[in-house]
């Protein structure tokens, strides 16, 4: 029972970063999407968010009309909100996305005012100045302290135990399929 939980622990892990990586390729296409799963690599190593959540949101923003270039500087001002607001990455990350897609303003509410008859790209460009001037580097300070630190090491334990999954699926794929 002990093996069993411990290898079914392991591929679950592989299954969500593999589904968030998924989601990466399927609005941005595999190059645009191993760049961006780098770039969520490097946040983790800094914030107190994991590269699958971060991963996903990225993928929203893309679903939602961002382009590869807007995404980087919408994820760190998301992680900021996330932080300063006290909320689930993936959230922030709908609120945010409704805000710069829509003729509605999401984040009103939260203090952070833009200008809804503006094109999409220039609605970005004010939601992120407005995080900016309010949480601007928040969450890699925040990782930075030892409960980061503490939950980056919990989150590099996580990926190993992706890599183990990975392994694990391959192994065990073709047992499954046989039977």
């Amino acid at each position: 029972g002990l093996v069993t939980a411990a290898i079914s622990r392991n591929i679950q892990a592989f299954a969500k970063q593999e589904d968030s990586l998924a989601r990466l390729t399927l609005q941005f296409g595999s190059a645009a999407s191993k760049e961006l799963a780098e770039y969520a690599s490097s946040l983790q190593k800094i914030t107190r968010f994991g590269d699958e959540t971060i991963n996903a949101v990225m993928a929203q923003f893309g679903a939602y009309g961002a382009t590869t270039d807007q995404i980087r500087a919408l994820t760190e001002a998301t992680l900021d909100f996330a932080e300063g607001a006290g909320m689930d990455l993936n959230s922030t990350a709908l609120l945010i996305a409704k805000s710069f897609n829509s003729s509605t303003n999401a984040l009103s509410r939260y203090g952070i005012e833009i200008d809804t008859s503006v094109s999409q790209n220039e609605k970005m460009a004010q939601i992120i100045d407005g995080v900016n001037e309010k949480y601007k580097g928040l969450s890699k300070a925040l990782g930075g302290l030892a409960g980061g630190e503490a939950k980056q090491l919990s989150m590099a334990m996580g990926d190993l135990q992706e890599r183990f999954g990975q392994a694990l699926t391959q192994v065990l794929n073709p047992l499954i399929s046989a039977f």
